[in-house]
């Protein structure tokens, strides 16, 4: 099932294709929050919210195709401003 299909049953209200989203979309998500936070638990935590946030407004994204990046924005703005309020240093490695 493509992505678009997906989004446009869970705006429709299949809690069931959400659950599929979270399949599809949940361990590129994890691995984005990891090099982000470099911590795992923090990176879930984000993942969890960016989800949450996702699934109460889904229904105000326009237009499926652009799925990935609205999510993604979302993400990523999740985890920055979780490390800002943690304020933890995190050491790159490189």
């Amino acid at each position: 099932m493509d992505i678009t299909d997906v989004i446009k049953k869970i705006q429709k209200g299949d809690f069931e294709a959400f659950e599929h989203l979270i399949k599809l979309q949940g361990p590129k998500a994890l691995k984005t929050a990891y090099l982000i936070t470099g911590e795992k638990r923090i990176a879930e935590e984000c993942v969890q919210e960016a989800f949450l946030q996702c699934y109460q407004k889904i229904y105000q994204l326009k237009n499926p195709q652009v799925f990935e990046s609205w999510f993604y924005r979302i993400l990523t703005r999740i985890c920055w401003g979780t490390i800002q309020k943690t304020k933890t240093m995190f050491h790159w490695k490189l």
